[in-house]
């Protein structure tokens, strides 16, 4: 009795697996197989556009204190190669030139350069500009930008490829204090009728100082600051801030990473008008109250650069003053000063 109902239960199961497998051929080969994906309805998350937040607006970082970051921190031969905000301190050897190269000549950047030459310092202008085409940014777009009272005063210097000098008048002014309280003012105001639409990075260098080796895409960053060849060994209480409470560019003793020299900085073209409006909205500031900063424009940058960090700083091989002899920490210089009559110049 047992067997029989085995055998039957056995067959069934087997009369059931022939039926399925009879139905899966008739069903493949004769009736439509939709998958269950088609009669989905399109997910909404297939026609959703990303809505990116926008860039916030700058924020002075709050006053804190923290210890001095110092330059020569490892050992007097080696150069700090980080900022405690993670900024790259950039010298030889910190860099491979040929991966920067590979990185950023596909982009088909323009740089620009902006330089003063005003009363006798258009003396300055073609060593300067002689100096730049053999040393500034080769394989690159650039835009020299003179600023100048006398424009008949400057002279013509042969330019590479895609090289190009605009000499763009401005006003003389009665003394050099002034004309430097001024440069700000004047960047701010041409990267708004100009430059934002013809260069993608754009550096402030002064005008008595030439290069003697190669700057290139290692400069590159969104703020860069150059650290004063005169105050990269001095604890920052020796720094010479504005150190008077009325001034905007007024500096706590507490405060300040480097000392800045004001000859270089530069930037995204978008960075340094930000950098340059803000210090000049300072310096009206001071004007309005009689007072005018210890050091003009370099100490409202100083000032600037304490609460807006530089994203990159240039080691002085890229601000030297040539009076000083060379230390063993840096490896080359790249740009520095010319032999000058100072007081000649400012006459």
């Amino acid at each position: 009795m047992r067997c029989r109902r085995l055998s039957l239960g056995l067959g069934s199961c087997l009369l059931v697996v022939v039926s399925l497998c009879f139905g899966w051929v008739y069903v493949e080969n004769w009736l439509p197989v939709y998958y269950v994906p088609y009669f989905l309805p399109c997910p909404e998350i297939f026609n959703m556009k990303l809505q990116y937040k926008g860039e916030k607006p700058f924020q002075p970082a709050a006053q804190s204190n923290y210890p001095q970051p110092k330059l020569l921190e490892q050992r007097p031969t080696e150069l700090l190669t980080l900022t405690p905000w993670l900024a790259p301190i950039v010298s030889e050897g910190t860099f491979d030139l040929a991966l920067l190269q590979s990185i950023y000549q596909p982009l088909n950047l323009t740089i620009g350069l902006t330089v003063f030459a005003v009363g006798r310092y258009t003396t300055l202008i073609q060593p300067f500009l002689e100096s730049a085409e053999a040393f500034f940014m080769q394989g690159y777009q650039v835009n020299y930008y003179v600023f100048t009272n006398d424009p008949e005063a400057i002279p013509h210097v042969p330019l590479g490829p895609g090289r190009l000098l605009s000499i763009i008048p401005i006003q003389d002014h009665s003394s050099w204090e002034e004309i430097s309280m001024r440069r700000m003012e004047t960047i701010s105001q041409h990267i708004v009728r100009r430059a934002h639409r013809e260069v993608d990075y754009l550096f402030c260098l002064d005008v008595d100082m030439v290069f003697r080796n190669s700057w290139g895409p290692e400069t590159l960053g969104d703020l860069v600051a150059a650290i004063h060849p005169g105050y990269y060994a001095v604890p920052r209480q020796q720094f010479p801030y504005e150190r008077r409470h009325i001034s905007t560019a007024f500096v706590e003793d507490s405060e300040g990473d480097f000392y800045y020299g004001g000859a270089v900085f530069g930037g995204r073209v978008a960075k340094v008008y930000d950098f340059t409006r803000g210090c000049h909205m300072a310096i009206l500031a001071d004007k309005a109250n009689g007072i005018m900063a210890a050091w003009q424009e370099e100490s409202h940058l100083n000032r600037r650069f304490i609460s807006q960090k530089p994203s990159k700083v240039l080691s002085p091989e890229y601000l030297w003053d040539d009076s000083k002899s060379l230390p063993p920490s840096l490896k080359l210089i790249r740009f520095s000063t010319v032999d000058k009559d100072t007081k000649w110049l400012r006459g």
